[in-house]
């Protein structure tokens, strides 16, 4: 026969334990949750500018085996909380070399517009934020063949865990050019949970599924580096990975 005993030695050991974990939570680096390759409600506000660069091992343009990246460089205006902030990018969409792709370095790139207003709290998200975009608003070269994308998103950052260590977002929205290799409209959207430098979201573009994520380094203010493997299921016949670095200030 057993008997239950209390020891309060490993009473103060299990207390010590989780004081040593709440000590970690606190001094752990801010969660920073996304949902990755969809549009987001949440966009670059006044005094911010960000570059990211994308390698992917398949280029959806050509239906093709063909390597290919892309380089996007844009920058944030006004006030999302108290007005609305504008964010305008520019997107180089080919940038082959001689040892990738088709060898046309920026020979085909287009312009990005967001407005995105937040709005704080709504129910139980501390934060909500919802924009209306139009992506591949002008460009040159490959992407005149494609029609403007314009979408409505909304997203919403709330937090899990007894000292909120976790970070989660919700996203959904509406394109007008997001399916069909971006010629057709369709609802996308995912979830995305993040602790630490680190950050994982499943999402969805119409019958798309695709994974990603994030590691935001420490010892690099502003640096992010994502890996994506875009439709899963391969549903489109063109599954394919893609790696980027990005960096905003």
């Amino acid at each position: 026969m057993f008997a239950t005993v209390f020891s309060p030695a490993l009473g103060l050991a299990s207390d010590f334990s989780s004081y040593k974990n709440a000590l970690q939570i606190l001094v752990e680096p801010e969660p920073r949750p996304s949902v990755g390759l969809v549009a987001s409600g949440f966009g670059a506000s006044g005094n911010s500018f960000f570059a990211a660069a994308s390698y992917t091992d398949r280029d959806e343009q050509t239906d093709g085996n063909d390597d290919d990246g892309s380089i996007i460089v844009g920058a944030g205006f006004g006030d999302p909380i108290d007005a609305v902030g504008v964010e305008v990018s520019l997107g180089l969409t080919s940038v082959s070399t001689s040892l990738w792709g088709d060898g046309k370095f920026a020979d085909e790139g287009n312009v990005n517009l967001k407005i995105h207003k937040q709005y704080r709290p709504i129910g139980t998200f501390p934060v909500v934020s919802v924009s209306v975009g139009v992506s591949n608003l002008t460009g040159w070269g490959g992407t005149l063949d494609n029609p403007a994308n314009t979408y409505l998103a909304a997203s919403g950052i709330s937090s899990l865990g007894g000292l909120g260590q976790y970070g989660v977002m919700y996203n959904l929205g509406y394109g007008s050019a997001v399916s069909d290799g971006e010629t057709s409209g369709d609802l996308f959207g995912g979830i995305g949970v993040a602790r630490g430098d680190f950050s994982a979201s499943g999402s969805f573009i119409g019958d798309q599924i695709n994974l990603s994520a994030n590691w935001f380094p420490s010892f690099f203010n502003g640096a992010v580096f994502s890996y994506s493997r875009s439709d899963i299921t391969n549903t489109s016949g063109l599954s394919r990975n893609i790696f980027s670095v990005g960096y905003s200030f």
